[in-house]
C-alpha cells in the first residue's frame, strides 16, 4: 500500500490504499492471487487495463513490430485484415509489411518476401485499430505474446512476439 501506480492505457496517475484478496486484506499480494486493488482516486479501470509502477512502464501503441509464426493454409500478405487477441483485448488490425521470412533449413533471413505461407515464421509490422498496451516478448511473454485472428469465424491464424 502506498505505491505509486499509472493505470493504462490513459496514464493517470493515482496511489494504491488498499490490497484485499477474497475475504481479507492483505499487505500485498502476487501472482497468480485474484485480488481487489483499492486506489486513491476514483479512475474508471476497466478490463484490459493495467495497473504498472512509474519506472516500469510498458509501451502503449497502435505499430506493432512483431516476429510469427504462420499457421493458416491460406498466404499471409499484406493489407490482410485480422483481429490481435492480446491479454484480455482483441482488436482490429491490418498487416502493413512482411519484412522477413526465415528459411527454416538454413536459418537465413530472406528478405521482403511476397507472403507468409503455413507454418513459416517471419517478421510483420502491423497497425491496430486501437492502442494495446506491450513490452517486447523477451521482457515479458504475457505483454510481449499474441494471437492472430479471423475476425469473422474466430478461427486462429499465427502466433506473435512483439520484438523490442
Amino acid at each position: 500500500m502506498g505505491d505509486q501506480v499509472v493505470v493504462l492505457p490513459r496514464g493517470h496517475s493515482t496511489t494504491i490504499t488498499g490490497v484485499a484478496v477474497p475475504g481479507r486484506a492483505v499487505s500485498e499480494a502476487g501472482s497468480p492471487q485474484s485480488v481487489s486493488v483499492t486506489l486513491a482516486d476514483d479512475l474508471d479501470v476497466t478490463r484490459g487495463d493495467l495497473i504498472v509502477h512509474p519506472d516500469d512502464l510498458p509501451t502503449v501503441t497502435q505499430d506493432l513490430r512483431a516476429r510469427i509464426a504462420w499457421l493458416h493454409s491460406e498466404p499471409l500478405r499484406p493489407g490482410v485484415r485480422v483481429l490481435v487477441k492480446h491479454t484480455t483485448r482483441a482488436v482490429k488490425a491490418i498487416v502493413r509489411v512482411v519484412s522477413d521470412r526465415l528459411d527454416i533449413s538454413t536459418l537465413a533471413r530472406i528478405e521482403s518476401p511476397d507472403a507468409l505461407r503455413c507454418n513459416d515464421i517471419g517478421m510483420v509490422s502491423i497497425r491496430l485499430a486501437e492502442p494495446l498496451i506491450v513490452d517486447p516478448y523477451a521482457v515479458n511473454r504475457h505483454t510481449g505474446g499474441f494471437i492472430l485472428i479471423r475476425e469473422d469465424s474466430g478461427e486462429t491464424l499465427g502466433a506473435g512476439m512483439v520484438s523490442a
